[in-house]
């Protein structure tokens, strides 16, 4: 088997990979992408058997059944670990493959040119029949040559294009595993990632980074009075303002259940406290009525707990000065900000022993 065949296997392997995961309700995820694209290459029999017994019994892989699988038959330090890696991989070989036909396709036609030439000059000469036979020969094989090549090149560029909707369809496969289906905003992974990734170049950054804790105001009472569904309505309209109100470059997350949150680097404590006080005033001003009974609802309230970090702070230590913060906006009756500077202990925050 020739390495373009092995290429093609390769597309066509991670093409099954996305419809399986679709089909078998999967985690969209990096890893259950690489398992599935092995699955559907065929070549790891045991995984193959493990996989179809699962499905034989349920028809569904869920994030254990993923998680086990991957452990026994490809291993945490598996060659698959990362599928955008994988397509960009594709796409490279496939880029140099057509560079290498436009060098020769390029190489063909000139000689092609060259042969045309001899040709026409052994025109004038009559004794030169079988000369110019050989020549209108060669030129013909030529020209075959550049039709097939640039029919290869046709198939590359279409496969290409194609490799192009597959990696198009992994970013949306990713970025879908880091967000939260209800609200739309970042979701608890992505915003573990993200304040990780900012503590990393936590020297790099010109100002402290503040984080944003907020919370929906008796939330479960609201559940219980009118139903989940309206209790959704209200959480995706928490969201909604918290967007509009997320200035560049920052992070809006749902932090868990009706807690959301707000990542903002180079930010300090009272630009902070005003991005938070906009989003608790603009939910206090809507009034809700359930459309389908025109049952007022009354208003949202939330509270919300701010803290920015120093030189010795944490991603946990900033989470738990945050959450301090929200939980005495909490006992001073909700529907208020507390950041740090407003607690009696006023201590910075710092890093754990």
């Amino acid at each position: 088997m020739s390495s373009d065949d092995y290429r093609f296997l390769g597309l066509d392997a991670a093409r099954k990979a996305l419809d399986l995961i679709e089909k078998t309700h999967s985690p969209p995820d990096a890893r259950s992408f690489n398992l599935w694209q092995v699955y559907a290459q065929g070549e790891n029999r045991p995984l193959c058997a493990a996989v179809d017994d699962i499905l034989a019994r349920k028809r569904t892989l869920d994030e254990a059944d993923i998680a086990s699988l991957y452990q026994a038959h490809l291993g945490e330090k598996s060659s698959h670990d990362d599928a955008q890696h994988i397509a960009a991989t594709l796409m490279r070989e496939v880029q140099k493959v057509l560079e290498s036909l436009d060098r020769s396709t390029g190489s063909a036609s000139r000689y092609d040119q060259a042969l045309n030439q001899i040709s026409s000059r052994l025109d004038e000469k009559l004794d030169a029949g079988a000369l110019r036979q050989a020549a209108r020969q060669i030129s013909e094989v030529t020209r075959n040559t550049i039709a097939e090549n640039e029919a290869m090149r046709a198939n590359l560029t279409s496969t290409r294009a194609e490799l192009d909707a597959m990696r198009q369809q992994l970013d949306e496969v990713q970025a879908e595993a880091l967000t939260d289906g209800l609200t739309r905003l970042a979701n608890r992974r992505h915003f573990d990632q993200h304040l990780a990734l900012l503590f990393r170049d936590f020297h790099a950054q010109s100002g402290p980074t503040a984080l944003v804790m907020m919370d929906i105001d008796h939330f479960k009472r609201f559940n219980d009075q009118h139903g989940h569904q309206t209790g959704d309505v209200v959480l995706r309209l928490a969201a909604e303002t918290m967007k509009r109100n997320t200035p560049v470059g920052a992070l809006a997350a749902r932090f868990g259940g009706e807690e959301l949150a707000l990542i903002v680097p180079n930010c300090e404590i009272f630009d902070a406290i005003r991005i938070a006080e906009a989003i608790r005033t603009q939910l206090r001003g809507r009034d809700l009525v359930k459309r389908s009974t025109g049952q007022r609802l009354g208003r949202v309230t939330v509270s919300c707990g701010v803290a920015v970090t120093n030189s010795q702070s944490t991603a946990s230590s900033l989470i738990a000065s945050a959450d301090k913060c929200l939980y005495a906006a909490k006992e001073r009756g909700r529907d208020q900000t507390v950041s740090q500077i407003d607690l009696p202990s006023a201590a910075p925050v710092r890093r754990a022993g």
